[in-house]
Formats: structure tokens, sequence, C-alpha cells
């Protein structure tokens, strides 16, 4: 009956709007605590959002479950304990003969309803609003941590290396969920509670814990009070643990917002749905028809895919619809149904391909210290490298009103092919390497044509080359192999533009070409080589004299060609949205 008449909503075009109760508690690790403000306000951000009628469980019937649980430890029993107290009392409530009655009337009458409820409430020792909460509520839910826990170790294993050079890492874990009940009806209006759901999640918070508070001068983003950064973790990955298990619940089929096609247009389709139910720019959508199998069951069949494209803003206007565009499936008229595809604000994205570079084997013609201009350390020039890049994109069109725009952080390393002859491995040791690291911030936007959008984007951030490793030197010191170190540092520009085929609603192939400039030549602002001093065993940096920046060529503009895929996950372990906020 519930299925039924879920469908007929949909198939009416409205969304049934759900009524959820919390009550008011949660669980953390072995002990049941009253929400706080902080968790109070991280529920209300995540789980009662817009698209449901929030309600509390009134304290005389928790009473008697909050005794009961001081002294439990474990979540399982909680869970039997709220089932014994709490849920078996709404359920004593619901089926009392006059809740009952005025229950099937729907409480259409509202003096005929404060007149029963003045009368019945002093019976159940409830006021007119809680009676009326409980008739209404259709689910009860209750989050909880079972572990968290803070941990100080040594980044990358460097255990021999003292913390003022490198600090630890101080880290912030969790790891719960959330329980959801429903309160159904049988045909006779008897009323029953029992658990629909029970989702899980993990989430982490890290950062470096400084040795010394003088070293906020070199690491201004740290501290070095560990009970100040603990509590910075523990807030982030909070954040992100009540996004997850909001994020997860809008999975239940009845959470999910849904729709009728009113109006159908090419790949464009308006709804009646909009910003009242808490839709945003870019969310995304199933396109379906409701049918009957061959046991006659009704079932939900998948036929395309869409995003929201623009939003009603609560507007009785036909034309103030909010608008979906299709991207994946055959166009449809209306009447089809959309259902919503809870995800993440964030796109994760990976590249490879060739760039074009400019190393030219006479680079250090110039420079006489340490004959280093004879040294012959390539046979040719170097053009093209390898590289590889790592994207995080953030949707920000709910806040700039602007579809598929993103804000991306991304971190690329070319790889100098150095196996290509264009070494003289005479000159060099097997150590010696090559190589291009680039850190971006930009902004890009994209545009659909159904399965294929096409993109551009702009990005600021730093460019590295790096040389190091051992070299062959004929120097006046002694001549054999020295350890070279040749860094050079640049603010970089990229316009890219972008080809994307849809492969499913979460995944996506992705073509880029962009081009890169830099300011100005490449000199370096680390260039020496190291002399070991065998008698004091200890070793010596001697500066080399770069020249005029005249001398130096720019070396890493230039164009890419890469292909890589983007994936839209559900959620996230870590704060990356807050990162970005």
């Amino acid at each position: 009956m519930t299925y039924f008449f879920s469908i007929l909503f949909a198939q009416q075009g409205k969304y049934n709007r759900k009524s959820i109760s919390s009550l008011g508690v949660i669980f953390i690790k072995d002990e049941l605590q009253q929400v706080d403000t902080f968790y109070e306000t991280l529920i209300n951000s995540h789980i009662e959002v817009p698209r449901f009628d929030n309600n509390v469980i009134p304290n005389n019937i928790l009473e008697k479950f909050l005794n009961k649980s001081q002294n439990i430890k474990d979540i399982e029993s909680i869970e039997k304990v709220l089932e014994e107290t709490v849920l078996n009392r709404i359920v004593e409530i619901l089926n009392d003969p006059d809740v009952q009655n005025h229950r099937g009337l729907g409480l259409k009458n509202e003096s005929d309803f404060e007149s029963f409820a003045a009368t019945k409430g002093k019976s159940l020792g409830l006021n007119s609003d809680e009676i009326k909460m409980l008739m209404n509520s259709a689910y009860i839910y209750m989050p909880f941590i079972k572990f968290s826990e803070t941990t100080k170790k040594r980044p990358f294993g460097f255990w021999f290396i003292p913390r003022i050079l490198i600090p630890d890492i101080l880290s912030y874990k969790i790891e719960g969920g959330i329980i959801w009940w429903k309160i159904s009806n049988d045909a006779n209006g008897n009323a029953s509670i029992k658990k629909v759901n029970k989702y899980q999640t993990k989430t982490k918070s890290s950062s470096f814990l400084l040795a010394h508070p003088a070293m906020s001068f070199v690491m201004p983003f740290y501290t070095s009070n560990h009970k100040k950064l603990e509590k910075r973790l523990s807030k982030s990955a909070s954040e992100v643990f009540f996004r997850n298990i909001g994020t997860l619940s809008k999975e239940m089929t009845e959470f999910k917002i849904t729709g009728q096609i009113i109006e159908a247009k090419n790949r464009l389709y308006k709804v009646s749905i909009g910003e009242k139910e808490g839709l945003k720019l870019d969310d995304g959508y199933f396109i379906g028809e409701y049918y009957k199998n061959k046991k006659g069951d009704v079932e939900l069949k998948k036929t395309g895919f869409s995003k929201v494209f623009k939003i009603n803003k609560g507007s009785n206007n036909k034309d103030d619809l909010t608008t979906l565009k299709q991207s994946i499936g055959k166009k449809v008229s209306e009447g089809s149904i959309v259902f919503e595809h809870p995800r993440t604000n964030i796109l994760l994205g990976f590249r490879y391909g060739e760039s074009s570079i400019n190393i030219p084997k006479t680079i250090f013609s110039h420079i006489l210290d340490y004959n280093l201009k004879n040294s012959n350390i390539l046979k040719e020039d170097i053009t093209t490298a390898k590289n590889f890049e790592m994207i995080i994109a953030y949707n920000i069109s709910s806040i700039v009103k602007k579809p598929q725009t993103f804000l991306t952080l991304s971190f690329g390393d070319s790889d100098i092919d150095l196996d290509r002859n264009y070494i003289n491995s005479s000159s060099v040791k097997s150590n010696f390497l090559i190589s291009h690291t680039t850190y971006t911030l930009g902004l890009s936007r994209k545009f659909g044509f159904g399965r294929s959008n096409f993109g551009y984007g702009l990005s600021l951030g730093t460019d590295q080359l790096n040389m190091n490793g051992g070299i062959y030197l004929d120097t006046d010191l002694s001549p054999g192999f020295y350890d070279f170190t040749f860094q050079s540092s640049n603010i970089a520009s990229i316009l890219s533009t972008e080809y994307e085929f849809l492969i499913n609603p979460n995944l996506s192939f992705n073509l880029e070409i962009s081009a890169k400039v830099t300011q100005g030549r490449s000199v370096p602002n680390e260039f020496h080589i190291t002399d070991k001093n065998s008698l004091y065993d200890d070793s010596v940096r001697l500066p080399i004299n770069k020249g005029t920046e005249n001398d130096w060529p720019i070396m890493m503009n230039g164009t890419a060609f890469k292909i890589g895929l983007n994936y839209h996950p559900k959620t996230l372990p870590f704060n990356i949205e807050g990162w970005f906020n």
C-alpha cells in the first residue's frame, strides 16, 4: 500500500514529503549523549534538510530509555533498549483506539484535534504538539559513533629526522553511522516500527603538528598546540562524517526526491520540485518509467540520466519550474519520472599524456664554475615529457549560479624519459633524475550536449623543474662525481580546453589540450654541487655562479595533450569540501 501511494504521488508530479523524528541523542563510543549545539548544527546541515518535516521525540517518552541505557557500552544493546522503551511506547500510543481514530480522520479539523489533544494528552502525558508529531511521524533516526581516535606519527617513516625539521602528523579518525526506523500501518490502521537501514562510514582529518611555535613562521597554516589542533581536526572529521551519513540516507528509496516531467522539449524537462526540496544546480537525477514485471509487481526502470539546469525558486509560475537537462539515454515525453542520484560536490580526475618542454643540451654552456660547461650531461635537446596529473574539482555552480562550474586544484608530475638517448651515461650516475612538477588552482566551465561535454579552464600556479643526482665534473678540487642540484621555479598560467564523454553518471572519459606560459626565463633559484670532505666526513654545498637572466632559456612553456577519467564519488573519507570552503 505504501509503495502504491509513493508511485501515485510520483505520477502526479508531487514530491511526498517525509516526516522524520530525532531522538535528540547521539551514541558516541560507549556513551549516549544529548545532542549539543555542535552536533545539532551538523544535523541541521546534513540530515534535517529541507526535503523533510523535522521533529524531536518528546522527553517524557525518552526518559525511560535514557535511564536504562546509562551503563550500556555498545550500539547493538542500545538499539535493543531503544526498541523496548521508546519504539514500543510510540507504537502503544499510536495504537490507542482514540489516536487510531483521529489518525484515520487525518486531523483535518484543527479545533476537533485540539479538543481531542487536550483530553487525551492528559492521560498520555503529552501536549497537543507532541501528539500531532507522533501521529504524523514516519521515520525515526539516531546517529552513532563507534570509534574515534587521535593518533600521532612520523610522516613517511622519517623517525630518524628531528621533529624540528619534519613535524609529526596528527590525525583524528571517526567510524560510525546512522540508524533509521520506519513507522508503518497495516490495513487495519495498526502501527508498527521496524529498523529499515543502518548506514556506516569512516572519516579522517590530518595535519602537521609543529615541534615549536617558532615554526609557524615557516608553516603558517599549522600549529604546535596539540589540543587546539586536535579540536580543529575533530570538527573537520565530524563535518565530513555527518555529510556522509546525510548523503547515504538520501539513498533510501523513500527519501529520494522524485517528480514527474510536466513539459518536455528536446532534452530539457520541466518538473515541479525545486529549491524548497533542497535542489541545487548540477544535482543528478535518473529518468525512469514504472512498469509491471512478469510477477505483476510494479518496478521503476531507469531510461536515462539528467542534471539540474535551472531551479524553481518557489514561484507558482509555470515558466519558473525546475529544468533538467538530459545527458544519457533516449529522449522521453511528459509523464516520465525523475528521481534523485545523491553525490558529493567533488569530482576526482586523473590524466596521462605528453607535454612539450625545452631543455637544450647546451643549457650549462655559459657556466664556468667547476668546468660545468664541458660536462656534456645531455646528448640532445629534451623537447617532450610524459606527464601524470591528479585533479580535485569542487562544483561551485550553486554559488555562482552557473551550471557546470568548478573550482579546480591539480598536481602534475612530468617524467623525463632519460632512456631515450638523452643522457651521456659516462657523465652521470644512475641516480640522476630530471623532474617537472606543477601545482595549480583554477576555474573551469563545461557545456553539455548529451553524453558529450565541452569545456574550458584557466589555472594559475607554480612550475618547478628539478635536476638532481651525481654528475662527473673535471674540477680543480678533484675530478670525479659530485651531487648536483638544479631547481627552477616559476609562476605559471594554463589555458585549457576539454572534451568529456559520459561513460555513466559517475564516470567520464576526458581529452584535454592545454597551453602553458611561465613568468620569465628558467633561472635557477637553487643551483650548487656538494663536495664531500673525506677527512672530516662532512659535506659542503658549493654555489655556482648563475650568470645573467638572458643566459637561461624559457624551458617550461608549451602545450600538453592528455587523456583521463573523472569520477564522481558518493562520499569521501576526507573533508575535501571543507578545504575549498
